[in-house]
């Protein structure tokens, strides 16, 4: 696993400083194109003429700054990556291709860092998937905040690692946690919330199935069920996943909630 991570890891450091140089390159060979409203077209091109990198951009008080797309090309102008930028930040889905144009990447930013699904792929099929739980200020960032998804030959998920829901302390008034739940690919993912009514009561309880209509959205790829366990004695959320081809059980997880924390 720590292998996996640490690819992870070193490849979040790449894009970083792609971020940096897209940013802040001003080679003499970057050309600057005015568009309407505001708008224009960083572009840079290598010796032979090709373009190698261009942004989307609008002029600000302190100077140009990132604020649409932005793409790399391989030196023979076949596209590398593309990725929606917001105030010189990665914002949305990154994609990647290798030079015969084919998709190796797909990742998700949330204000310049790594949120959500981040998809790896391999002679067309799917190798790895990893969900990066988002951050908040009372985070710090451990394993934990991974859930892995391996798989073997003919895009075939070999094995998992860590739990697909992970709870985020956010200290928001009566919703002091919110929980997500990752959604691999290939993957039926059944994720329910069981309440249990008091201290007396333990053996009684309500389950909810959680589903479009109680979760919450930051974007498309990122889900979340606000949680005050609703002054019971305890809350449990339970994950069952299914392979989507053969229908078997793949694991189950499932992550407690005490009265105490919460209060």
């Amino acid at each position: 696993m720590g292998y996996k991570i640490k690819i992870l890891i070193n490849y979040s450091i790449l894009l970083c400083l792609m971020v940096i140089y897209s940013c802040k390159n001003n080679n003499k060979k970057d050309i600057v194109i005015t568009g309407k409203n505001n708008h224009y077209i960083k572009q840079k091109y290598n010796d032979k003429g090709i373009l190698v990198f261009e942004k989307e951009c609008i002029k600000t008080d302190t100077g140009l700054i990132g604020d649409g797309f932005v793409k790399f090309y391989y030196e023979d102008g076949k596209l590398k990556s593309i990725v929606h930028e917001i105030n010189d930040e990665y914002d949305g889905v990154y994609y990647g291709y290798d030079k015969n144009s084919t998709i190796i990447q797909i990742r998700h930013f949330l204000h310049g860092a790594l949120a959500g699904s981040q998809i790896f792929y391999e002679n067309g099929l799917i190798k790895q998937y990893v969900f990066v739980f988002p951050r908040t200020k009372f985070d710090s960032l451990d394993n934990s905040h991974y859930f892995i998804v391996y798989y073997g030959s003919e895009g075939k998920i070999d094995s998992v690692e860590n739990s697909p829901i992970y709870l985020v302390k956010i200290k928001n008034g009566d919703t002091p946690f919110q929980i997500y739940f990752a959604s691999p690919p290939q993957i039926v993912s059944k994720y329910s919330c069981e309440l249990f009514l008091g201290l007396k009561e333990r053996k009684k309880s309500i389950v909810i199935e959680l589903n479009d209509s109680n979760l919450g959205y930051i974007n498309n790829d990122i889900k979340f069920f606000n949680s005050s366990a609703n002054g019971s004695a305890k809350c449990i959320y339970h994950a069952i996943l299914y392979d989507s081809i053969s229908h078997q059980l793949i694991k189950k997880f499932s992550i407690s909630l005490p009265l105490q924390k919460l209060q």
